[in-house]
């Protein structure tokens, strides 16, 4: 597994460095040049919308997310 960085800049203060695989990071950039952003943008807005929600803005399976961050 060949580990990409996504550099995300967030507002008023900090960047944000995510490490993650490189055929992940590929496809999701694609996804996210689909819907006219780019990937920064999109890891952005999914940031605000955890925090507007208090929660991941999607459910999914806790024992599939664990297998997938594993």
């Amino acid at each position: 597994m060949v580990l990409a960085s996504v550099l995300v800049r967030l507002s008023g203060m900090g960047l944000l460095q995510i490490l993650l695989d490189d055929v992940l990071r590929d496809r999701a950039q694609d996804i996210a040049r689909g819907m006219g952003l780019d990937l920064a943008s999109a890891v952005r807005m999914f940031l605000h919308q955890m925090v507007s929600e208090n929660a991941l803005s999607f459910r999914q399976n806790m024992l599939r997310l664990r297998q997938s961050l594993a």
